[in-house]
């Protein structure tokens, strides 16, 4: 509804900006996102759920909880001496 006339607004607006140079702005295209928002809990569940169904590694699971830097090399640490037990 809005897209073609969003992309000649940035058309134009880039063309301004270039003062004359050549730019190819033909391929030019408003990309729309989901505008839904997802709270932290419910991301952080998503990313845990895909981990547990090993979609996922255990270590970009972490990585998606955000945690301190300090936290991280605890987890990690934790993960490594896991894995030195298992075998």
């Amino acid at each position: 509804m809005f897209g073609d006339a969003l992309e000649e607004v940035a058309r134009l607006m880039l063309g301004l900006m270039k003062q004359g140079q050549a730019a190819d702005l033909s391929t030019l295209e408003v990309q729309w996102r989901d505008p839904a928002t997802p709270s932290q809990s419910a991301y952080t569940a998503a990313m845990l759920q895909a981990q547990a169904q090993g979609v996922i590694s255990s270590a970009t699971a972490r990585d998606a909880l955000r945690l301190t830097p300090e936290q991280q090399a605890r987890e990690d640490a934790a993960a490594h001496d896991q894995q030195s037990m298992v075998g």
